[in-house]
Formats: C-alpha cells, sequence, structure tokens
C-alpha cells in the first residue's frame, strides 16, 4: 500500500482518465491483483495449516458446542444475566431507575 501513496507523485499529468495515465493504471492492476493473489495464498496456507495439526478453528468449535447444548435443551449463550448479577446505575430510589429496569 506504500505504493499506492507515491502514486500521485509519480505521475502528476493533467489527464483524468485512466487509459491515458500507464503508471498509474498499472501501479492499480499491480495492487489488486497483489491483494487478490496475497489473500488466496495466505488463506490456502491458513487451512493447509489447520489441517497439517489438526486444528479446529475457535469460532467453529463455539459453533459446535452452541449446537450440542441446544440439542441437550440447554441455554447456548450466557447473554441474558441473572437478576444477581446486575450492577446498578444510580440509586434504586431513583425514578430513573424504574426506567432502567424496563429497558433490560
Amino acid at each position: 500500500f506504500g505504493a499506492l501513496l507515491l502514486v500521485p507523485f509519480l505521475d502528476t499529468g493533467k489527464e483524468r482518465r485512466f487509459y491515458k495515465r500507464p503508471i498509474t493504471s498499472a501501479l492499480m492492476i499491480l495492487s489488486l491483483f497483489a491483494v487478490i493473489y496475497l489473500t488466496n495464498a495466505a488463506w490456502t496456507h491458513y487451512v493447509h495449516e489447520l489441517e497439517a495439526t489438526g486444528q479446529k478453528p475457535e469460532h467453529i468449535q463455539r459453533e459446535e458446542e452452541a449446537e450440542e447444548k441446544h440439542a441437550a435443551g440447554l441455554p447456548t449463550t450466557s447473554g441474558k444475566q441473572s437478576e444477581d448479577s446486575i450492577v446498578a446505575i444510580g440509586d434504586k430510589d431513583n425514578p430513573d431507575m424504574e426506567t432502567f429496569k424496563t429497558a433490560t
């Protein structure tokens, strides 16, 4: 991406059409191909490393655990907190606390 920052200084012609600016067009196309190729190479390497070590990504493990809990009838997340674990933001006597309690 550093080369992209230098592009305005390399080709300072008045022409705005991309096909009449060969340096900037070549850098743009080269940058797009580099981003696509390097992303694909990194993903392929990541997948091969996972297969070689026999590991599962953490997000896949969490998804499988949630499916198992759902099949067993257990809650899949801890998104809903119990009343004991809620920490008060203000005084209990404040009338705004009623609004807070109805909102949560």
